[in-house]
């Protein structure tokens, strides 16, 4: 009995964790970050805790190096760039965006898909499915849904076609 009186409540135990896995899930990138955005918003789903925590995963993605990125940029698209701002004006899971002047001085948002993310994805989702089917099954069709949208969003090259089709349009 005194070791039952004295063990922590299970409120007590998701708020230590909790921080714990949104740390894990910064640590492993990709899809796991995206998941944790979508956890954030399923106070129907999970404890309290860990929708507050998975909550930074928002608007708080770590942005990468210019230096790293500049590297995977192709050799035409770099020819083309002026200047890039070396701090981000947002990172997310897929990738940054950061203000660009080109070489006409146009100014421009120069959004960078990290290279590794579509394969990555793939995967992360995979087991993010799995964990789920074995710890919160009520969330599969969630991961599912997420996972289909995903696909879209990740596809940089059909985003960046949409305000030149919407100019079409509007003109």
């Amino acid at each position: 009995e005194a070791v039952a009186a004295n063990a922590p409540s299970i409120d007590d135990l998701h708020q230590r964790q909790a921080p714990k896995a949104v740390r894990l899930a910064q640590r492993l990138g990709g899809g796991y970050i995206k998941m944790g955005q979508v956890l954030s918003n399923r106070a129907d789903t999970l404890p309290t805790a860990y929708v507050v925590a998975f909550s930074i995963l928002q608007d708080r993605a770590s942005p990468r190096p210019w230096a790293t990125l500049k590297r995977q940029l192709p050799t035409y698209l770099r020819s083309e760039l002026r200047h890039v701002e070396k701090a981000p004006l947002g990172a997310a899971s897929t990738g940054q965006v950061h203000a660009a002047t080109l070489r006409d001085g146009r100014r421009v948002a120069l959004k960078v898909q990290y290279r590794e993310a579509r394969g990555q994805f793939a995967a992360d989702f995979g087991n993010v499915a799995r964990l789920m089917r074995l710890t919160l099954p009520a969330m599969v069709p969630v991961v599912k849904t997420v996972r289909r949208r995903f696909a879209s969003a990740i596809d940089y090259e059909r985003e960046a076609e949409n305000p030149a089709k919407l100019r079409s349009v509007i003109v």
